[in-house]
């Protein structure tokens, strides 16, 4: 979710494309656990997210699940019950 956000943040304005921050994303996350370093860490530091002018409070709530994980807890809940 927060890709999309990377590139249509601020009022949809387009600062990255959607498939450069996937990619972007991907890359990010792959690094992050080889270097063992979180992948807020390496967004920071990237060039192309700094050219992008999000903050590094921006990029912290975009990173954080509970903003974008959705109903998944609910879904999760109704399937436990379910299974009793």
């Amino acid at each position: 979710m927060y890709v999309l956000a990377l590139s249509k943040h601020r009022g949809g304005s387009l600062t990255l494309f959607d498939s450069v921050a996937h990619d972007l994303v991907y890359d990010l996350c792959r690094r992050a656990n080889l270097e063992d370093k979180t992948l807020l860490e390496l967004l920071v530091e990237n060039e192309g997210v700094k050219k992008a002018g999000l903050s590094q409070e921006e990029l912290a709530k975009l990173c954080d699940p509970g903003n974008y994980l959705g109903l998944s807890e609910v879904m999760v809940d109704r399937v436990l019950e379910g299974a009793k």
